[in-house]
């Protein structure tokens, strides 16, 4: 999906974008990922979902095919992404969507699903946090050039991460200055009710604990460490990530049929 200027994502359909893959039907899987990354960053785990249930990726303004936000670096917020994932989730019916976000699109996710309940079937939240990097000072504003450093790493290598050189450079600025201060969402996650997996590379240790911290909160959550993963286990550990996808899946169905069973 390509979200480009004042247009909405999902308005027309400009190459790059939508990005599907079509699978069996059973509620969509939205991809949503993190900074300095794009759709290619699911290259490795999409194919291998979209053998069994309809799955979309989508980039963020600013990143892979998707053009600048209309205002420049003041419109790169997380209210603006946040309004990107909801344009993209109105375009694919009303069907609840699983929705799975990695690093900064977790944190998207994760606000998705607490304004919109109804439309989420299950969460995967993937080596992300529910509390901004000033809510530990310096400490985590060093956490956030690393994470950034080891992102923008990974898409290097693998190409992930072709944008527009300078609209880039300006979102990514923009963005991980909203990393350092968003609203802290811990004391809503008991409010999320949605079957919920909490995935984290076992050598993300920036991020380990902010894990802890989603798995304890959110009812009913099941933590995944992957080992020997960094902060992107879906690139660096893929059959392992998926297994914990797939298991996840499995008890958000299970979770559905039990309720249905129950009313």
């Amino acid at each position: 999906m390509r979200p480009d200027g004042d247009r909405p994502p999902g308005s027309t359909a400009p190459p790059g974008a939508p990005r599907e893959e079509a699978g069996v039907e059973d509620g969509p899987v939205v991809l949503v990922h993190g900074i300095a990354g794009s759709t290619a960053d699911w290259a490795a785990v999409a194919p291998e979902l979209a053998a069994s249930r309809h799955v979309v990726a989508y980039d963020h303004r600013g990143h892979g095919a998707s053009g600048r936000a209309p205002g420049g670096r003041a419109d790169y917020t997380f209210d603006l992404l946040l309004a990107d994932l909801t344009a993209v989730v109105a375009t694919l019916g009303p069907a609840r969507i699983h929705l799975i976000g990695h690093s900064l699109g977790g944190v998207i996710a994760l606000r998705y699903a607490l304004e919109h309940p109804g439309r989420v079937r299950s969460l995967v939240l993937v080596d992300t946090a529910a509390a901004p990097a000033t809510a530990t000072g310096p400490v985590a504003r060093r956490i956030v050039a690393a994470v950034l450093g080891g992102v923008a790493a990974i898409a290097s290598r693998t190409g992930a991460n072709s944008v527009n050189g300078r609209g880039e450079a300006v979102a990514l600025a923009a963005l991980g200055r909203e990393l350092a201060g968003y609203p802290s969402l811990v004391p809503r996650l008991g409010e999320i009710t949605a079957p919920t997996t909490v995935i984290v590379g076992e050598r993300d240790s920036m991020l380990r604990a902010s894990a802890q911290t989603l798995a304890h909160g959110i009812q009913a959550a099941h933590l995944a460490v992957i080992a020997e993963a960094g902060h992107c286990p879906h690139i660096s550990r893929p059959l392992a990530w998926l297994a914990a996808v797939v298991d996840h899946l499995a008890r958000a169905e299970a979770a559905v049929a039990g309720g249905a069973l129950a009313g």
